[in-house]
């Protein structure tokens, strides 16, 4: 069973956006299912770190469409990005 299922309400309306962020919730429901087969241990450490270079992907992406609109938080949300991404490599060490 899933933990967690894309919707409608979760779409930010750009087809490539919505596409990694399906991917993030396939990442999650992937180490979801591992644990409740009690295999979590056994992909920790590859989904750990599918996520900390797909995060990086994708922020990247969601960069440059920011500068390529014109977003007026792009600044601050780059700083948010970097501290995220800062916060999954001390996670997966």
């Amino acid at each position: 069973m899933a933990f967690m299922k894309w919707s409608d309400d979760l779409s930010v309306g750009v087809k490539e956006i919505d596409a990694q962020h399906q991917r993030f919730i396939s990442l999650i429901n992937d180490l979801h299912e591992a644990m409740l087969a009690k295999r979590g241990k056994d992909v920790l450490e590859e989904v750990l770190a599918d996520l900390a270079s797909y995060t990086q992907y994708h922020f990247s992406t969601e960069e440059e469409y920011m500068q390529k609109f014109g977003y007026a938080g792009f600044a601050a949300h780059r700083r948010e990005h970097r501290a995220f991404v800062a916060k999954v490599g001390k996670f997966t060490q």
